[in-house]
C-alpha cells in the first residue's frame, strides 16, 4: 500500500494561509491565478466592516499593480486619492501601485499590495499587472477582484452542480 502525503503549498498558497489565519475578517473572496509557472493571489476580506483587497504573488521581477474600482462590473473609475496605498501615483481613470517585497528569503519570494476601501458604493476592482515581461493579464482580458459575498464564480467553482444553471444563464 502506498501512503501519499499533503501536498506541500505553494509559495503563494503558504501566504494565504498565514493571511486567512490571522483572523483579518471574514472572507469575501478568494482566487489564485496561473501567470505561467508563477501565481498571483487575489484575497478579499471584510474586517471591521471595511472591504479589504490583499495581493500577492511569487513573480521575481518587480511589478506594479494597474488598478481602479467600479460600481457597476467591468467599469474603470479612479478612485477618491484617500484610498490610495503607499508607493501609489495616479494614472488616467487608474493608479499605479507598487507591489512591496515582503520577505527577504529568496526560498519565499512574495511581494504584496494591501488596499482598505471604506466606500461601501463599489462592487469590485478591475486590474492588470505591470512586470518586466509586460502587462500581464487574466487570459487576454482585465483581473477583477469581486467584494460581494457570494459571487456567482463562487457558485460556478461549487464543483456539485449548484449554480451551473445560472452559469449558463449568464451564458445566455
Amino acid at each position: 500500500k502506498i501512503l501519499v502525503g499533503p501536498q506541500a503549498l505553494s509559495t503563494i498558497e503558504g501566504f494565504a494561509k498565514e493571511k486567512e489565519e490571522q483572523g483579518g475578517g471574514p472572507i469575501i473572496n478568494k482566487k489564485i491565478f496561473r501567470l505561467d509557472d508563477k501565481e498571483l493571489l487575489v484575497l478579499v476580506t471584510k474586517p471591521a466592516g471595511k472591504t479589504k483587497v490583499h495581493l500577492a504573488t511569487d513573480l521575481t521581477e518587480p511589478v506594479t499593480l494597474h488598478w481602479a474600482l467600479s460600481r457597476n462590473p467591468g467599469e474603470w473609475l479612479a478612485p477618491p486619492p484617500s484610498l490610495l496605498p503607499p508607493l501609489s501615483t495616479s494614472a488616467e481613470k487608474a493608479i499605479d501601485t507598487q507591489f512591496v517585497c515582503i520577505s527577504d528569503d529568496p526560498s519565499y519570494k512574495v511581494q504584496s499590495v494591501e488596499i482598505e476601501i471604506g466606500d461601501e458604493s463599489f462592487v469590485g476592482m478591475p486590474f492588470v499587472l505591470l512586470s518586466g515581461r509586460g502587462w500581464i493579464k487574466n487570459k487576454g482580458s482585465d483581473f477583477y477582484a469581486e467584494f460581494c459575498v457570494g459571487a456567482k464564480q463562487a457558485l460556478k467553482d461549487a464543483g456539485d452542480g449548484r449554480g451551473t444553471v445560472l452559469a449558463l444563464w449568464d451564458k445566455m
